[in-house]
């Protein structure tokens, strides 16, 4: 977790592969450890509130994207394009919209795939193609 401001981007890229793929309780404890490891820097912002951490809600995302910390920034691009089942989309398109290079392209990265547990359900998968209304006459002539 503390490598998120690592000046290799690979590392970086890495702590964020982390982040998208780890369970709950992986992800928690980590948050918390490297607030308890380094109490001045940003992570411990995501614990003082409860005293442990918590999920960034929908309201709270924007906050954190457009924080002036850039490790606070790619963490929240980061919780922003995790899965929850399926990938909430709203939440990859304000990670889409930040001013900071490094977080658009963790965005791109998830919809090539590349931050995608194997359990969630990609939104494209989700909509239905169009029915193709050439099999549609099809089947009402056979009846």
């Amino acid at each position: 977790m503390l490598r998120l401001d690592d000046e290799h981007a690979g590392v970086r890229w890495r702590v964020v592969q982390f982040i998208c793929l780890a369970q709950r309780w992986q992800l928690g404890l980590a948050v918390e450890n490297a607030a308890a490891l380094r109490p001045d820097s940003a992570f411990t912002t995501l614990v003082d509130a409860y005293g442990h951490y918590v999920m960034p809600s929908s309201k709270d995302l924007p906050r954190l994207l457009e924080h002036p910390d850039a490790v606070l920034r790619r963490f929240a691009a980061a919780v922003a394009i995790r899965p929850r089942e399926v990938i909430v989309e709203r939440f990859v398109a304000m990670a889409e919209q930040s001013d900071d290079a490094e977080i658009r392209q963790i965005a791109a990265d998830c919809h090539k795939g590349y931050l995608r547990a194997t359990y969630a359900i990609g939104p494209s998968i989700l909509k239905r193609a169009p029915a193709d209304p050439s099999k549609g006459e099809a089947q009402k002539s056979d009846q």
